[in-house]
């Protein structure tokens, strides 16, 4: 138990102990959207919700929106239930601690009952807190 707790102070020190950039932003970014579409197909609530601002605001394809609560419940409840998801288009722009991600899927899902294949497109914000990429809601500008 000590051993565990030393390694994460260690780590969360953020010290490059090897003269080297562990991953690039955009790596991260890349490993923290495909995890996000990982943790909606495994319905993965408890990723998905670490990698979520508690604000974020969903927008469906309906207009409908969602709180981030109301679409983890969804999921957990089976109401949204992601079979697969077949990104095929991606890009990143970084400026500083915000990005954007433009992203093309073609997702097939049951959402509430309704089983069908859509192809989707749109940008995914995130915002670097505490060294870490977070689904943050669109910027104000």
């Amino acid at each position: 138990e000590t051993k565990n707790t030393v390694a994460k102070f260690i780590k969360d020190l953020n010290i490059d102990f090897l003269g080297g950039d562990e991953k690039s932003d955009e790596q991260a970014l890349k490993e923290v959207y495909t995890r996000r579409l990982q943790a909606m197909v495994e319905q993965d609530t408890a990723t998905l919700a670490e990698l979520m601002d508690d604000d974020l605001i969903l927008r469906h394809i309906t207009g409908a929106t969602q709180t981030k609560q109301e679409w983890l419940d969804d999921i957990a409840a089976g109401n949204m239930y992601y079979i697969n998801i077949n990104n095929t288009k991606f890009s990143i722009a970084i400026n500083g601690n915000r990005a954007e991600i433009e992203h093309t899927n073609v997702i097939e899902a049951r959402i509430y009952g309704s089983h069908g294949m859509w192809t989707l497109s749109g940008t995914s914000y995130y915002e670097k807190r505490d060294g870490k990429w977070i689904w943050t809601n669109a910027p104000a500008y």
